[in-house]
């Protein structure tokens, strides 16, 4: 639940009921933490480097964001995802990200010419969503820069920004389910982005998440540390992993991995 977490906690204490109405939102409420615990930083340890991992929660379903946040990405998504795809990968190719063909479509989702008038709009609303959440991150994550600036931090923060995994394609029904009757993004609405939509997040790889095609565990990394990285705007196409992440970080933190556990 996006707009009502019911299991929310800060260091082990839980904190009060959060309501529907509240106005609570999962990835403004992370951005407020972030920004708390980097002030409480300055005031006590100013003198002392931290670690900060901000792991926001979208855009992982259930497809919630707040409605002008959807407004944005009204009727955005109308030519469906066959051409999306190809459009992504040609635009893809002319910034030198990538160079190589598209991949077949998931196996089972129906080519979007196929389908009706009324399935379209219905999988045009996810997408309009899925959208407005990675929106709402990104106006979030300036937020938390915006602090770096304020403390004087930003030019020497290392800041390392990626995905746990490919788009989801699951079609899963929790928390208190999905009204029917109600909007799609808001918070009685429990929707997936589904194979179809997940086949374009991840233009031009193959599958998704839960599959270990590159879909499904490839994703991008980006490094910035104005101090630190010499170059700007480099891609850098050697694989690496998550479990780089950690010695990298000791290294440039001048620390050491531990001996014992």
């Amino acid at each position: 639940r996006h707009f009502y977490p019911q299991s929310l906690f800060e260091d082990d204490t839980p904190l009060l009921p959060i309501t529907p109405d509240s106005g609570y939102y999962s990835t403004t409420a992370i951005a407020d933490y972030a920004i708390k615990y980097l002030q409480e930083h300055v005031e006590k340890y100013p003198d002392k480097p931290f670690f900060e991992y901000v792991a926001f929660i979208c855009p992982h379903f259930p497809l919630q964001a707040p409605e002008e946040d959807i407004a944005k990405y009204k009727h955005r998504f109308q030519k469906g995802w066959d051409v999306l795809r190809a459009e992504r990968l040609e635009r893809m190719k002319r910034l030198g990200i990538v160079n190589c063909e598209l991949s077949t479509r998931t196996p089972g989702v129906p080519a979007w010419d196929t389908l009706s008038k009324t399935e379209r709009k219905m999988w045009e609303s996810r997408m309009e969503v899925h959208a407005a959440m990675v929106d709402r991150m990104d106006v979030e994550i300036g937020r938390v820069i915006a602090q770096l600036k304020r403390m004087g931090a930003y030019e020497n923060t290392l800041i390392l920004f990626m995905s746990d995994n490919g788009a989801s394609a699951e079609k899963v029904l929790r928390g208190d389910g999905n009204d029917p009757n109600a909007e799609p993004g808001s918070a009685k609405s429990f929707l997936c982005l589904e194979p179809g939509w997940a086949n374009l997040s991840n233009a031009p790889l193959k599958r998704s998440k839960i599959f270990v095609h590159e879909g499904g565990i490839s994703t991008p990394l980006i490094a910035h540390w104005t101090k630190g990285i010499a170059v700007k705007g480099e891609f850098r196409r050697n694989p690496s992993h998550l479990i780089d992440l950690m010695p990298t970080l000791l290294e440039v933190a001048g620390g050491k991995k531990p001996e014992t556990w």
